[in-house]
């Protein structure tokens, strides 16, 4: 029995200690605004999905439209703590306006951020609201 109970918390320990862990990051667009918008969002760090998308939104309709993932936790997770990091432009297509980085900037407030975190995993949603003062 104590041989059973020695090799059961040895395979205990590799399980826990063996698991390397996963970061998420997902960017969401939420199209608060009264138009239907048709939009591209670039982002410039390799390793997103996709690095450029083009969708539809229609008014009031949120969206996932890219996600990171990254095997391993990250020890230092700086670079996926800002909603507006990684992002090359915004452009609505239909307004004929575009929005470069110096727009969608960090300490803007179009951006709301959360995480949720485990012991070997860690997740971060960025939301960006578009709003009707944004395109008027």
């Amino acid at each position: 029995m104590q041989r059973t109970q020695l090799a059961a918390l040895l395979s205990f320990s590799l399980f826990l200690f063996g698991c390397e862990g996963h970061t998420a990051v997902t960017k969401t667009v939420h199209n608060n605004t009264s138009h239907a918008l048709n939009l591209t969002l670039d982002l410039d760090l390799s390793g997103f999905l996709p690095d450029s998308v083009n969708f539809s939104l229609a008014p009031g309709e949120t969206r996932d439209v890219a996600w990171y993932e990254h095997r391993g936790k990250c020890q230092d997770c700086t670079a996926f703590e800002n909603g507006a990091l990684h992002v090359d432009s915004l452009i609505l297509h239909n307004l004929d306006i575009s929005w470069s980085d110096a727009f969608l900037s960090a300490g803007d407030e179009r951006w709301s951020s959360s995480n949720d975190e485990g012991m070997s995993w860690i997740l971060f949603r960025h939301t960006i609201e578009l709003r009707d003062s944004d395109i008027d």
